[in-house]
């Protein structure tokens, strides 16, 4: 049996802020952690690519951790999306 890895969660905070580019870093910053984010998906993942990040995300699951590595996210929708002016 595998030793459990402690949990890492975060929120992303403020979407237009650097909170989910944070977030986006936690899997390479703590390797050794079971990290999961706590926000939207869809925003992660346009986040990722805008940073040209290669970030593996997970859907959550409470009794069933990703591989190591990857980025688990407990999805909560944004209230409203919106795209940058520009």
């Amino acid at each position: 049996m595998m030793p459990k890895r402690p949990v890492l969660a975060v929120t992303a905070g403020e979407p237009a802020g650097i909170g989910p580019d944070l977030v986006l870093r936690l899997p390479e910053l703590a390797p050794e952690a079971r990290c999961v984010a706590i926000a939207d998906r869809a925003l992660l993942a346009d986040r990722a690519a805008a940073l040209g990040l290669d970030v593996r995300l997970a859907d959550y699951r409470r009794d069933q951790p990703a591989p190591a590595g990857a980025l688990e996210v407990l999805h909560v929708p944004l209230a409203a999306r919106r795209k940058p002016a520009g």
